[in-house]
């Protein structure tokens, strides 16, 4: 069979696979990073709820201490069958004591210093300082997601001033 030089037959040319390969590699390289900044953005937005989880709680807590006379001095309050200990009506930054009962105890576990966060969330509390945070002027604690360790900028702290001033509350990412 003899064939005219305007038949074509059925297929990619080199040219054209190449150039498909290239847009591909293209799109690839623009997409692909999009996602992989995914991770850092879900990181970012649990460390900020975890962040306003604190600091409500500790407003909700603050007003209850308020009312029932309180707001100065340390003591205790019971909060939905919790004692939580207070510091001049907010909080005492002890795990144990009261940071426990602002988050769900259930899904945040204490952690030794050194060990890397196995759990969702792990955190210790009654610290006297936190790298990364401003200086602590009463007690300190930590909240930090799976992955990260104690010593690690990658987390969220509470620090009860024992100055009377309202906690502070933040984020530490400089290592996340």
């Amino acid at each position: 069979m003899i064939m005219h030089p305007s038949a074509r037959t059925a297929g990619f040319s080199i040219i054209e696979f190449v150039v498909v390969i290239v847009l591909i590699g293209v799109l690839a390289a623009v997409a692909l990073p999009r996602f992989i900044d995914t991770e850092d953005d879900a990181r970012q937005a649990a460390l900020a709820t975890m962040r306003g989880t604190l600091i409500d709680a500790a407003a909700l807590i603050n007003a209850q201490a308020r009312i029932e006379g309180l707001g100065e001095g340390s003591g205790s309050i019971t909060v939905t069958g919790a004692t939580i200990a207070l510091h001049s009506g907010y909080p005492v930054s002890h795990w144990m004591q009261a940071v426990r009962y602002m988050v769900n105890q259930d899904t945040v576990v204490w952690t030794p210093a050194g060990t890397v966060c196995e759990a969702t969330w792990c955190a210790r509390g009654n610290q006297t300082s936190l790298a990364g945070a401003p200086p602590v002027t009463g007690r300190a604690a930590k909240i930090w997601p799976r992955g990260y360790a104690w010593g690690d900028r990658c987390g969220v702290y509470y620090i009860n001033n024992e100055n009377g001033e309202p906690p502070l509350v933040g984020i530490l990412d400089a290592d996340c």
